[in-house]
């Protein structure tokens, strides 16, 4: 599948779904999940097709 826009939120944003640059995270569809070890820290891309604002999937 071919989104506009990805966006990459960790866990926490996701699950407390905060908007990052006018995205909701749970307006989208989870394209992968992985985990950075420098940092500890779990991130989760997620897919947009963004119109005019407005996030669609």
């Amino acid at each position: 599948m071919t989104y506009r826009h990805i966006e990459i939120f960790t866990i926490s944003q996701y699950n407390k779904n905060k908007e990052k640059k006018g995205y909701f995270p749970q307006s989208g569809v989870v394209i992968n999940v992985f985990f950075e070890p420098n940092f500890s820290t779990q991130h989760v891309a997620v897919g947009f097709n963004k119109v005019f604002g407005i996030a669609q999937v």
